[in-house]
């Protein structure tokens, strides 16, 4: 884990992104590329795009059910320079924004027929995903269910989708959620963790306790990758 003060965790964490997406690449492999929102979107904006190409399928980590631009994960990723060059190189997208007449379901049930068949599709494909970590520990749109970790596990954990949706009222300002699970995070080849702010201290310490939850803790989930700790950056200081 890096953890540091000053202003270039940002650039830490988009080196590392680059250095995975210089892996994949050079080993001819299709990329399926996941990005999160809010703070992480960042990492973007250091991203080496000479290193895109169609071999590049592009999408979200996970959905907020809405069509205000400044609401919708996939909309707030269009703004951003990265989405015009990757354009450009001729990248594929996987396309979250609500579609006339969509309801959530029918947008979850797209979003994970489309995920479903890029991996039916590309068996030997790596996936590579930028994560944040909420203050609750929240991972993706994955909120805690602490209070109720059966309907937790049946929702994001004991399933075969790779997205779900479900009404985070009174866990999340933005209730509507379109989500990848935890069946699509253990397919996760490299994820590259941001997390900054001290708000999120409390979350990072469930994360890295010996004992606890995904119910609790979703972003736990990160755990059950090797080595996960080099490929976290954050600006709090835990020691």
């Amino acid at each position: 884990m890096s953890e540091d003060k000053s202003n270039d965790t940002v650039e830490k964490a988009t080196a590392a992104l680059n250095n995975a997406l210089i892996n994949a690449v050079s080993g001819n492999k299709r990329i399926l590329l996941l990005l999160s929102g809010g703070s992480s979107l960042a990492l973007l904006r250091g991203i080496d795009t000479s290193l895109l190409s169609n071999n590049f399928t592009i999408s979200v980590l996970d959905e907020r059910y809405s069509t205000d631009p400044a609401e919708n994960n996939m909309e707030q990723m269009m703004s951003e320079d990265f989405y015009t060059n990757a354009m450009e190189k001729g990248c594929n997208f996987i396309d979250t924004r609500v579609q006339s007449g969509e309801t959530q379901d029918q947008l979850a049930d797209r979003f994970n027929q489309e995920l479903t068949e890029w991996l039916h599709d590309n068996p030997d494909g790596e996936i590579i995903a930028t994560v944040g970590i909420g203050s609750d520990g929240h991972i993706s749109g994955i909120m805690p269910f602490s209070e109720n970790p059966t309907l937790f596990s049946k929702l994001f954990d004991k399933t075969d989708r790779m997205v779900v949706a479900y009404d985070a009222n009174g866990k999340n300002p933005y209730r509507y959620r379109v989500t990848t699970t935890m069946n699509l995070f253990r397919r996760i080849n490299t994820a590259i963790v941001f997390v900054s702010g001290e708000n999120k201290r409390g979350a990072l310490i469930s994360l890295f306790d010996k004992k606890g939850s995904l119910a609790v803790t979703p972003a736990r989930i990160l755990r059950e990758k090797k080595g996960f700790e080099r490929n976290l950056f954050t600006d709090v200081i835990l020691k």
